[in-house]
């Protein structure tokens, strides 16, 4: 089919899938390619270079191929093209923007709407647990040095700045979300309890810097309201 026209678009993506089912990814992506550069833009051709791309590691092109499927097409292509580049940015770590991606998704097809839900819910427990470790063990180092003078104050301030860093990396990213469905509620929890962690691992450090005992006091005033926070953030999260 391919011999009789170069164009051949079911004839292009069967004899692609047979070279890549085949082990000859190589081949398939070489063909594809020369389809798309003859104008074969199609977008279940674009799909099909994205994975294969992906496949061989060229996450660069892999992730051009799905921008051009979610930008040109509409209905169920394109919310499929937003969930596999979701995906993409998934295996990349790349969270704020695959949340950003599943969430259109939904918006596009409600019946994924499910699946961004779960995504959110995975990537933000990831989140989660960063938080709260750093506020329970973590913060056990600082309440050794500052109740019990166990430890030095540098070790103190120097596992109070990683605390301090990783809590404010997770608000950041909580805020350049929005969550999908009926999440908002329990985003907005999530939000203000990161936001008390940050503010107790900051106040933490201005006691190791100035020693004053208000702060100190104030600092596990916060500290103690955070995990509260966390508690309650769990029980919502599990319904």
């Amino acid at each position: 089919a391919v011999a009789t026209d170069p164009t051949h678009l079911d004839g292009l993506l069967g004899l692609a899938r047979l070279y890549r089912d085949h082990g000859h990814r190589r081949k398939a992506i070489d063909l594809l390619m020369k389809a798309d550069d003859l104008g074969q833009g199609d977008a279940t051709l674009l799909m099909l270079l994205a994975e294969l791309h992906s496949d061989e590691g060229n996450v660069e092109l892999a992730e051009r191929y799905l921008t051009r499927v979610a930008g040109a097409t509409g209905g169920e292509q394109r919310a499929l093209a937003w969930e596999q580049l979701g995906n993409l940015y998934l295996q990349l770590r790349r969270n704020r923007e695959a949340l950003t991606c599943f969430i259109k998704a939904a918006e596009l097809s409600p019946s994924r709407a499910t699946m961004a839900q779960r995504r959110y819910l995975e990537v933000m427990d990831a989140a989660d647990g960063t938080v709260e470790e750093a506020i329970t063990s973590g913060w056990g180092v600082f309440e050794d040095f500052a109740g019990s003078g166990i430890g030095a104050r540098e070790t103190a301030y120097r596992t109070l700045s990683q605390i301090n860093g990783e809590v404010e990396e997770a608000l950041r990213f909580a805020e350049s979300i929005s969550p999908p469905g009926e999440l908002g509620e329990i985003h907005g929890k999530r939000k203000f309890a990161y936001a008390l962690a940050v503010e107790a691992s900051v106040l933490a450090l201005s006691w190791l810097d100035l020693g004053d005992q208000v702060v100190l006091e104030r600092a596990r005033e916060v500290h103690a309201d955070a995990v509260r926070q966390f508690e309650q953030l769990r029980v919502a999260v599990q319904g």
